[in-house]
């Protein structure tokens, strides 16, 4: 449990870092009149907003996209354990949800 914590600790900072980086690299290279224009507060309180939600959000997203994957994970082993023959109902269904999912791309 600790080794995700950490592994997901780990990404979201590096998200964080390299948001921030690119927001500064922006900000930097900016005219001086945007600085004439735009109050330094409103600047920082975007940097502090954008890095909040970054660092609040991608921990609890990323720990809820590997639970779901992990369960998803199990069910399908369980199901192919438990009921091999379903396996079987894949080799049609697969090429049948290709075509599906092909049309569907192409009438969105």
């Amino acid at each position: 449990r600790s080794t995700v914590m950490a592994l997901i600790t780990y990404s979201a900072l590096s998200a964080s870092s390299a948001i921030h980086d690119k927001m500064l690299a922006g900000v930097l290279s900016a005219p001086l009149s945007f600085f004439d224009t735009t109050p330094v507060g409103k600047i920082l309180n975007r940097f502090l907003q954008d890095l909040e939600s970054i660092d609040s959000f991608v921990p609890q997203t990323l720990q809820h996209l590997l639970t779901d994957t992990l369960t998803l994970l199990s069910m399908i082993v369980l199901v192919f354990t438990y009921a091999p023959f379903s396996a079987l109902a894949l080799i049609v269904l697969i090429p049948l949800l290709k075509i599906i999912f092909r049309r569907a791309r192409i009438a969105s």
